[in-house]
């Protein structure tokens, strides 16, 4: 009984061991978002960060993120 329990335990503490690395891989991704880590790492010229096609797409974007956010709600985004 003790040699099932201990396999069993075993596999269960790798595959949790397993999915704790990754939810904190993912945490720490969140983080470097968040922190704009990623934004300052690599410069996004500004033709790119506002096309010529559509000027303000990526601030209404944000702002409609930043809105869903602050109302809770879990919506699809749209920039119209």
């Amino acid at each position: 009984m003790d040699s099932k329990f201990n396999k069993l335990s075993t596999s269960h503490g790798t595959q949790l061991n397993q999915e704790l690395d990754r939810i904190e891989k993912e945490i720490t991704a969140l983080n470097n978002l968040v922190a704009n880590k990623y934004r300052l790492q690599y410069k996004v010229s500004d033709s790119i960060s506002n096309p010529v096609s559509n000027r303000n797409y990526y601030t209404k974007l944000l702002e409609s993120i930043d809105k869903a956010v602050a109302s809770g709600k879990k919506t699809s985004l749209r920039v119209d």
